[in-house]
């Protein structure tokens, strides 16, 4: 599934952010609801790190963990509190930041993590290259514009021999008709994991610019979960580069949009 001209994905994706704000908010003002202790969870300092990120850590054998948690939502699932015997630092981030921060505060709720603002499609250019030891992404990555895209950046920002974890639920387009924000499906197909729309279908290894790998490590009939481990790094950077398609694909965009008549 090659990347589409950011002209028109990109504003068709930005004209449905608003439904996700409303859920988070509804979520905000109803403590989680209908699941309240996933709000619990989410806003509880001491919730432990995930296992599987700590496992990794220990076999690294690293004394200190970056953690970048990418379309994060305004509460991260990665958890909070670090074991004794490993730091770890979880970042967060999330195209929507600013207007999670205001409504949680809105009713009053300590985010513990607050995230920062980012596009996964542009990674790279809000966290260095190769600054993190681990990136997650939770049921995030079928949001997105771009989901080949944004892959190809978070392998930008992890470094060589990092991990990337992905966990989603599956064929989450099918799912919502399509609606809002979720025009892509993540699924498996013969262990491997792919992507698909209504438009194209393709297996997202396939789609990256650098030499991983990646694996399916756990799948039921709900949810997909998948590793990526960086093998080599990218030749050069890209940031430039997106910085002149965002700025062109902005103005093509307007330029293209029909008039509105009066």
């Amino acid at each position: 599934m090659p990347s589409e001209p950011i002209s028109k994905s990109f504003f068709q994706w930005a004209e449905n952010l608003h439904e996700e704000l409303e859920f988070w908010s509804y979520w905000a003002e109803s403590n989680g609801a209908p699941n309240p202790e996933h709000h619990a969870e989410r806003t509880n300092p001491a919730t432990p790190i995930q296992t599987r990120i700590v496992e990794y850590g220990r076999n690294l054998g690293k004394a200190n963990l970056d953690v970048l948690d990418v379309g994060s939502g305004p509460l991260t699932k990665v958890g909070h509190q670090s074991p004794a015997d490993l730091a770890i630092n979880v970042h967060t981030c999330d195209p929507l930041a600013p207007a999670y921060i205001e409504a949680f505060g809105r009713h009053g709720i300590d985010i513990p993590n607050p995230p920062r603002f980012a596009l996964a499609e542009y990674l790279s250019s809000f966290y260095n290259s190769n600054s993190m030891d681990v990136i997650t992404c939770n049921n995030a990555l079928d949001h997105s514009f771009d989901p080949i895209r944004s892959l190809n950046e978070m392998l930008r920002v992890v470094r060589v021999g990092g991990l990337i974890i992905c966990s989603h639920r599956r064929n989450e387009g099918v799912n919502a008709k399509y609606n809002g924000l979720h025009q892509f499906n993540i699924d498996t197909d013969e262990g491997s994991p792919i992507i698909w729309n209504q438009g194209a279908r393709s297996n997202i290894e396939a789609g990256f610019e650098v030499k991983t790998n990646t694996t399916v490590i756990e799948e039921n009939p709900e949810w997909v979960h998948f590793s990526i481990i960086k093998l080599e790094d990218f030749s050069n950077s890209n940031t430039s580069k997106q910085l002149q398609e965002l700025l062109l694909g902005t103005v093509t965009y307007f330029l293209n949009r029909p008039k509105e008549t009066t």
